[in-house]
């Protein structure tokens, strides 16, 4: 929502529920259902600064239940945008900056993560962009996509992802990880 010029203020939920779960004993005998739910509460700011460069803050709050035992954390996003030329635009963030989500006493960190990326419009019709993804486990991953826009109305999109590729390696890596320990 604009405040004034070059100011806006911008607000987001994200809920999923997993609705009513059949529970059952180490004996496979009904101790009735449970639910869970996963939540995340976002405020954010953005702001230009010059003709060329804009900055954004947004806060959040993560709430998650598995039955009556429930998790809160709270973190922060941050983003540059910077406007290199007319066709060139670069940004950076550094996403969920913020406590562990934890449950009794185990807790998790959010999934830290440092982005850099650069969208190109080769022509009216055409888009380009890339990002370069680093995570706090240590791997990085990029993303590519394009646009063709042939009409005003319908855009045509494709891109690839090399995270999807690093999920089976952060986890055998994980794993090797706990087996030491």
């Amino acid at each position: 929502h604009p405040l004034k010029v070059g100011r806006a203020l911008g607000a987001s939920v994200q809920y999923f529920g997993s609705g009513d779960i059949p529970g059952t004993d180490s004996n496979g005998k009904s101790i009735g259902n449970y639910s869970s739910h996963y939540a995340a509460y976002n405020l954010a700011y953005g702001q230009t600064l010059t003709e060329n460069l804009s900055l954004g803050i947004t806060g959040k709050w993560i709430n998650a239940a598995i039955d009556n035992v429930s998790a809160n954390a709270y973190a922060l996003d941050l983003g540059s945008l910077y406007r290199w030329t007319s066709r060139l635009t670069l940004a950076a963030t550094l996403t969920n900056l913020g406590t562990q989500l934890k449950f009794l006493e185990e807790g998790d960190s959010l999934p830290l993560a440092f982005h850099m990326a650069a969208a190109y419009q080769a022509t009216n019709h055409w888009n380009l962009a890339v990002e370069g993804v680093y995570t706090k486990t240590g791997l990085a991953s990029g993303h590519v996509g394009m646009e063709w826009q042939p009409l005003e109305l319908i855009s045509v999109r494709a891109g690839y992802r090399t995270d999807t590729l690093n999920r089976s390696e952060e986890r055998r890596v994980g794993k090797e990880c706990r087996s030491r320990w």
